[in-house]
């Protein structure tokens, strides 16, 4: 798998679950938020709240 920013390949289990590398996501000021699915490490990334998810 590639990173999502500068096409680099990403072999890190939250990269990998991300679709951003380490770098890539330290530059864009990405949180790695790790949480638990059914005993399984689940990464995603965290998103600022926005004016439309109170408007949807």
């Amino acid at each position: 798998m590639k990173c999502a920013c500068c096409n680099r390949i990403i072999t890190d289990p939250v990269s990998v679950s991300t679709g951003f590398g380490p770098v890539c996501r330290e530059k864009l000021g990405l949180v790695t938020v790790h949480t638990k699915i059914n005993g399984k490490k689940s990464y995603k990334i965290a998103r600022q709240t926005t004016i439309w998810d109170f408007l949807a």
